[in-house]
C-alpha cells in the first residue's frame, strides 16, 4: 500500500526543518506573529475592525525582516565554511605537489624553486653549491622483497641524511634513487669535498628495515656558483655532468665539474642525436690499415676500421661513436653498412688482399643478425675466404654459447676468425682451446715495450709459441718503429701492422698508400 498524503506531507516538513532549521525558525515566528495579530482581529467586538494596521504590520515586517537577516547569516557561514575549505584543500594540493609522497622531503620542483631562489639573493662576491646524490643497491632490494621495503629503505636513507644538517641548508629527493642538497652558502672546495665525504660515510654504515640488514653505495657530483653557472639550470647541468664523473671514477666517490668534461658531454650528446641520420647518409666509412707478412715482407691484407666523416667535427675514429651505435642499438646498421662498403671496394682491388672486419660483441649474441651478416657477404662479389672476423674476448662474458653458434655461421662461408687484444682480458687460454680461432692478434700493450723490456718479450715469445703448436696465426698490432717490427719478426710472429707501416687511410688513397709501402718493405732491416 503506498503512504498516505498526510504522512508524505509531514516528512517533508521534517526534512525542511532538519536541513534549514534557521530557515524554519524564521517561518515559525512570521507565522506566530501573523496568528497573534489574527488572534487580537478576532477576539475584538463585532463588527470586526482592526484599528492598529500599523501594528499589524510592523510585526509582519519584522518577522520578514528576522527571516531575511537569518538567511544572509546562514548564508555567510556556509560561504566563511566553504571558503576555508577551500583553502584547506589549496594548501594540501599545493604541499604535495611539492613534496615527495615516500620520503617526506620536498621533491625536484621545490629543490630547483628554492635553488632559484638562492642563487637570485647570492651576493656578487658569495658561494652557493649543490650535490646530487645517486644511491646504488636499492633497485637490488626491490628485485628481492618488492617496492614496499624499497619505499622502506628510500625513507630511511632520507632520515640518516637529516643527521648532515649542519651542512646543509636544504634536501630533496629528486626521482629514483637520487638526492639533492643545497650546501651553506660560503663554502670552499675543500669544505664540500668534506661534506661530501661525510654523506658517503654516513650512507655506507649498514641500514636495517624489518630486521633485513642491507648496505648501499653512492656516487655524488658538486657543482659551485658563480663558478659554475650563476642560473639553477646551468648549475644543475654541471652537478649533473660531475655526477657522471663520479660513476667512471667507482663507487663511493665524488667530483667537482670539470668545464672540459662539460665539452665532451655536449659533444657525446651531439654525435647521439646524429649518428642515426650519418649512418644511413653514407657519413661513416671504412679506412684501412695495412697488415703486413714479417717473413715476406709484403702486405698481407688490410684491417677495416669505421671513420666518422662528422661535418663539423673533422674525421672521428670508431671509439668516439661505437659505443654509442652499441647503446642506440644501432650496432648492426653500422656493421652491415661498413661491410657492404668494405666487400665492394675489395672486390675491384687488383691484388686479392685479406679483408679483417671487426665485430661488436652484442652483434655476435645476436645469431639473426650474423645470419644476415653472412647473407651481406655472399651477396658481394668478393670471395668470402678472404675474410678475416675480429672478435674480442669480452664477448664470451654475457653469452658464450651464443657467441660460439655465430663463430661456427661465420667460418661455414670459410671467412677466418681471429681472436683481437689477446691478453687485455682474462680467461684467453680456455678461449684458445674452446672456440675454433685461426688467428691471434696481440695486444698493443705487450708489443710496445717488446723491444726494450726482457720480461715483455719472453711473455711475447711465449704466446707466440704456444699459438704455434695450437697451429693459429699471430698478428701484432701496435707496431710504431722498424725495432720492434725485426723483435717481432725475430721471435716468430707472423703479422704486424701499426703506424710504422702506415695510418689507417681512405679509400681514394689506399693505390698510393699501397705503392709506397710496397717499395719501402723490402728495404726494411727485419732480420733473415
Amino acid at each position: 500500500m503506498s503512504e498516505s498524503t498526510p504522512s508524505r506531507w509531514r516528512q517533508a516538513a521534517s526534512s525542511f526543518v532538519r536541513s534549514h532549521h534557521l530557515l524554519a525558525l524564521a517561518v515559525a515566528g512570521v507565522l506566530v506573529s501573523g496568528g497573534a495579530m489574527t488572534f487580537r482581529a478576532l477576539s475584538q467586538p463585532w463588527p470586526l475592525s482592526i484599528p492598529n494596521n500599523d501594528l499589524y504590520l510592523e510585526a509582519l515586517l519584522t518577522a520578514i525582516i528576522v527571516l531575511l537577516s537569518l538567511f544572509v547569516a546562514r548564508h555567510g557561514l556556509h560561504l566563511r565554511h566553504e571558503i576555508r575549505r577551500r583553502r584547506r584543500a589549496e594548501a594540501a594540493a599545493e604541499l604535495s605537489a611539492l613534496q615527495d609522497a615516500v620520503t617526506g622531503l620536498p621533491n625536484r620542483t621545490a629543490f630547483e624553486t628554492r635553488l632559484a631562489e638562492t642563487l637570485t639573493a647570492l651576493p656578487r662576491d658569495g658561494r652557493a653549491a649543490v650535490i646530487l646524490l645517486e644511491v646504488v643497491g636499492l633497485r637490488d632490494l626491490i628485485d628481492l622483497h618488492g617496492f614496499a621495503v624499497g619505499d622502506e629503505a628510500r625513507h630511511a636513507v632520507a632520515r640518516r641524511l637529516a643527521t648532515l644538517s649542519e651542512s646543509m641548508v636544504f634536501r630533496a629527493r629528486l626521482e629514483g634513487d637520487g638526492f639533492a642538497f643545497i650546501m651553506k652558502p660560503g663554502l670552499t672546495r675543500n669544505q664540500l669535498a668534506q661534506s661530501a665525504g661525510r654523506i658517503v660515510s654516513h650512507l655506507s654504515r649498514p641500514f636495517e628495515i624489518d630486521g633485513r640488514p642491507f648496505r648501499i653505495g653512492s656516487f655524488l657530483g658538486i657543482a659551485s656558483a658563480p663558478a659554475d653557472g650563476r642560473a639553477a639550470a646551468d648549475l644543475m647541468r654541471a652537478a649533473h655532468v660531475s655526477l657522471g664523473r663520479s660513476k667512471m671514477l667507482g663507487l663511493n666517490t665524488h667530483s667537482f665539474f670539470d668545464p672540459h668534461e662539460d665539452l665532451a658531454v655536449q659533444e657525446h650528446a651531439q654525435l647521439r642525436a646524429e649518428l642515426s641520420d650519418a649512418i644511413a647518409g653514407g657519413q661513416i666509412v671504412p679506412y684501412y690499415q695495412p697488415v703486413v707478412d714479417l717473413t715476406r715482407k709484403e702486405i698481407n691484407g688490410f684491417e677495416v676500421l669505421a671513420r666518422w666523416h662528422h661535418p663539423v667535427l673533422g674525421v672521428l675514429s670508431a671509439d668516439r661513436f661505437v659505443s654509442f651505435a652499441e647503446d642506440m642499438d644501432l650496432i648492426y646498421d653500422l656493421t652491415q653498412s661498413i661491410v657492404r662498403q668494405a666487400c665492394e671496394e675489395a672486390a675491384t682491388w687488383e691484388k686479392p688482399y685479406r679483408l679483417s672486419i671487426n665485430l661488436s660483441p652484442l652483434l655476435l649474441q645476436n645469431g639473426e643478425r650474423i645470419a644476415h651478416v653472412v647473407d651481406l657477404v655472399k651477396s658481394c662479389s668478393i670471395e668470402p675466404s678472404r675474410l678475416e672476423f675480429e672478435i674480442t674476448e669480452s664477448a664470451f662474458i654475457i653469452d658464450a654459447d651464443s657467441v660460439r653458434r655465430s663463430v661456427e655461421l661465420l667460418r661455414s662461408i670459410g671467412a677466418m676468425i681471429v681472436i683481437d687484444d689477446f691478453g687485455s682480458g682474462y680467461s684467453s687460454f680456455y678461449h684458445l682451446r674452446e672456440i675454433p680461432f685461426d688467428k691471434v692478434k696481440l695486444d698493443r700493450s705487450f708489443v710496445s715495450d717488446v723491444s726494450l723490456k726482457p720480461r715483455a718479450e719472453r711473455f711475447v715469445r711465449a704466446v707466440i709459441r704456444f699459438c704455434a703448436s695450437l697451429d693459429l696465426q699471430t698478428t701484432a698490432e701496435g707496431i710504431e718503429d722498424a725495432a720492434v717490427a725485426a723483435k717481432l719478426k725475430e721471435i716468430g710472429c707472423d703479422f704486424g701492422q701499426g703506424y710504422a707501416f702506415s695510418a689507417p687511410v681512405h679509400a681514394g688513397d689506399l693505390a698510393s698508400v699501397t705503392e709506397s709501402l710496397r717499395a719501402r718493405l723490402p728495404t726494411w732491416n727485419l732480420g733473415s
